[in-house]
Order: C-alpha cells, then structure tokens, then sequence
C-alpha cells in the first residue's frame, strides 16, 4: 500500500459536514490531512501564527465571513500560501473575480472528486513560484554584492532593473531612476556604433560584448566593458537580456599612457635611426670614397703581379666591400626613399635587395594607386612590418619562396607576406606571445596597434607561413 502524503490543511469552513467531506475526499486520494478548521478572520489570523500551512481551502460564503476576505488575510500574513474556493455555486463573475484576487482554483461543493487534483496543481505551482521567489532573492543579493554592474532589460532592450554598482558607473544617485534607453548616456562618438549593435542583437536575440565611453551627466567620461546575455522562454521565445557591465577607466587609461610612451620610444627609435642613416651615408661613405679614389689612383703605379700590386687589390676590395655593407646598413635603419618615394617604392626596393642578399626568391606586387602617400607613422609602421616578417623567413622559415603584395583599396590599404617554409602552430604561438620571447612578433602587433592598423598571421606546420596587416584610410 502507498504511503499516504502529509498535507497541513486549514479548513475555512462553517459547515462542519461539508468538512468532513473534503477531508474525506482527501484522504481517499492518498494525503494523511492535518487540519485545523475556522469560520472567522480573528480564528482564519490565529491559526496562520500557530503553525505553517500547505493549503489553504476555503467557503466562499459564511455568516460573518468569506472566501475573498480569507484572500486579503492570506496576502496580509502568508502571501505564498496558495487558497482554493471550495463551495457551492458563486457564479462566473465571483469566480472571475476570486481568480483575479489570487484564489488558485475553485472547486464545487458537488464535485469533491476535482479536489485532489485541484489541490495537486495548487501545491506544484505554489512550489516553482517559491523556487522562483528564492532564485529571484538570490539573484538580488548576488547583484546587490557584485563589483560589476548588473542589468536586465526587456525584449525591447529597455532597463528594467539596475543593481547599486550599475548605478554607480552610470553616476546616479541612489535614489535616481535607472537609464531606461542606457545608449542616451554613451558618449556621442561611440552613441551610434553602440545602439545599432546593441538593436541587432536585441532583434536577434544573442549575446552582446563590448567597450564604449559613457559621457556622465557631470560631462565626464567614464570607459566601460558590458556583456549581456539573451533570455529566452521554453518555447524559445527571447524575452530580454541580463548581463554586466565593469568599470574599465583605469585599464583604458594605462593603455593610453603606455601606448603614448611606446609611441614615444618608437619615434624616438625613427629619428635615431634616420640621423644614424644620414651619416653613415654622408660621412662614412664619403670617407669610404675617398679611401676607394686613392687606392685607384695608387693602382697605375704599382701595376704589375708583384705582392704591392696583390695587397693594393685586396685593399680595394676590403673597401668596396666596407661600402656596401655601409650602404646596407643606412639603407635598413632608415632608407631614404621611404621618405622620399613613399611605400610603395621603398618596399620595392627593399624586396630586390633582400633577396639577392639572402638567395631567396622573392617578388613584389603593388595594384591600387601605389603613388599613394599614408601618414608617416602608417608607412613606417607597414615597412617595419614588412621587414622583421623578412627577417623571420630568413632566422625560421627555411623557404625558398617569398611573396610580398602592396594592395592600396579603396578604403583600405592591406599588405600581405607570404612564405612556403616550414610553418609553425600560429594560433599557440599568437596565445603565448607576451610570454614565448618572440619580440619581433610582438612587436610587430605593438606598431600595428598604434597606428589603428590589424596584424594577423596564418600558419600551419609544414604549410608556409601569411602575414596580414591592414588599416583603414578613413581612421
């Protein structure tokens, strides 16, 4: 035999017959009642305070007292307690009415077999809205304690809750109304940007990342990360979103002072190279010239096959050799036609030379409009770039093939190097790349990000090795 469920019953009821009936009823649908009966609100209060209940069944008529009132005590005192009418007929508009009031069901007095299924309902929903209630408190609290932001909106991306640290980054009051539209408050030059990818993912429904500025009421500027996740009903309805958003000002801010001195040391590194460049061009070489015109002109003398005739050759070679490696050097720590000729030319040159020196096949394409100037900085940053990834193929790739292309777009200009090396796994080196030593790969990243421009590579082993760097003309 099934063991019988305990059920704490509180009976408002004045008739005691129709009391035993529903006990009755109950216990032959398997609970064990405990009950305890009332007719009048002071007795309906009294029991609330004894004791905890399960369910709540009462009349809906009684001489002094009635089902819609025992409704308003209920909320006063035990609000999750759910309450079924049991009773005689009340009419649709009495039933309506109790419904709306928070009766969870009626039963008729002639149709007792209904209860047990009536109270089964009750007790289940009365479980998930308790869950629900608990789940929602801990959610408060959590949010309450969080350091981040926390937000929920609706399906139309309005805020319709805020917890203390959101307010907080946003600048208001503790008192003051949350920002129902939140991108009014994102500074105008991001406004734009921010509010149509966050209505796209709102139409959508999926997930939202992001860093913007927000402009405060007190004209400050404030830098925030937000991520929001998209809620969706059991039928896959999407209903909102809940997410966070940080406070990141001070990150941002270190970025900027870090980036500035990394600028600094960058143009700094330019210009020494360029005065390096100058005089080994102009000093050097003109000294190296000067040695090469006395040398010839000791030639004529002392021609002939005699030692002074061999050693004066030697000489002349040491000193064309001298020459040219002079001319390397300036040319690579700054060549002239970079500044000159522009981009387009000097990697141009640059290409030719490197692979004679190295024994590499290698060519160079420019398509667009390759007399096209950049900023300084931007043509800087895509030759240093071009010329460590050269670099690179000489120290690792072990290739005997190399591409270069220069593509100037229309909105864009893009510069690719391409191998057919060895390769490597570039997805764990570009993981590690702060802590793996790879200062040419780093810094590779670090000029491109100063000028606004993006640096990828692609590779596999044994499958070459791409190195990608674009920017936009427009940033």
């Amino acid at each position: 035999m099934p063991k019988r469920r305990s059920l704490r019953v509180l009976l408002v009821e004045d008739c005691e017959s129709d009391a035993i009936l529903i006990l009755h009823e109950l216990k032959h649908s398997g609970y064990e009642p405990v009950h305890d009966r009332v007719e009048t609100a002071e007795a309906m209060a009294a029991a609330l305070k004894k004791q905890p209940w399960d369910i709540v069944l009462s009349d809906h008529n009684m001489p002094h007292f009635n089902s819609l009132d025992a409704m308003t005590l209920l909320k006063k005192h035990e609000p999750s307690l759910p309450l079924i009418i049991v009773s005689g007929a009340i009419g649709e508009e009495t039933t309506v009415a109790a419904v709306k009031s928070g009766a969870a069901d009626y039963v008729s007095k002639s149709k007792l077999a209904h209860l047990p299924s009536a109270v089964e309902r009750a007790l289940r929903e009365a479980d998930q809205r308790r869950a629900l209630r608990e789940s929602e408190e801990v959610f408060r609290k959590l949010s309450e304690c969080s350091p981040a932001g926390v937000f929920l909106t609706d399906a139309k991306g309005s805020i319709t809750y805020t917890n203390p640290r959101w307010r907080t980054i946003y600048g208001l009051a503790s008192g003051e109304d949350a920002v129902r539209e939140w991108t009014q408050a994102v500074h105008p030059k991001d406004r734009a940007r921010v509010a149509k990818q966050w209505n796209d993912c709102v139409r959508e429904g999926r997930e939202y990342e992001q860093e913007f500025c927000l402009q405060l009421a007190d004209a400050s500027l404030r830098w925030v990360y937000m991520r929001a996740s998209a809620m969706h009903s059991e039928r896959g309805r999407y209903t909102g979103h809940v997410g966070t958003i940080t406070d990141i000002t001070e990150r941002k801010q270190a970025e900027e002072a870090r980036a500035h001195l990394v600028q600094k040391l960058i143009t700094a590194q330019e210009d020494e190279c360029r005065r390096v460049s100058v005089e080994l061009h102009d000093q050097m070489g003109q000294g190296l010239t000067a040695l090469m015109l006395g040398l010839n002109a000791l030639q004529a003398p002392k021609a002939g096959r005699g030692p002074d005739a061999r050693q004066l050759q030697q000489l002349q070679e040491l000193a064309n050799d001298l020459m040219s490696q002079v001319h390397r050097l300036a040319w690579e720590l700054r060549p002239a036609a970079l500044d000159d000729l522009g981009l387009a030319s000097a990697l141009k040159r640059y290409v030719e030379e490197w692979s004679q020196r190295g024994g590499i096949t290698a060519d160079f394409h420019v398509s667009g409009q390759a007399d096209q100037r950049l900023q300084p900085a931007v043509e800087t940053t895509f030759y240093r770039v071009v010329q460590e990834a050269l670099t690179n193929v000489i120290k690792h790739a072990h290739a005997d093939r190399v591409s270069v292309l220069l593509d100037y777009r229309r909105d864009s200009v893009l510069v690719i190097v391409e191998d057919n090396g060895k390769g490597f796994d570039a997805g764990k080196v570009m993981n590690s790349i702060n802590s793996s030593g790879r200062l040419g790969l780093l810094g590779m990243q670090e000029r491109a990000a100063l000028v606004g421009a993006k640096f990828n590579i692609e590779s596999t082993p044994d499958a070459g090795t791409t190195v990608f760097l674009s920017r936009s003309l427009e940033a």
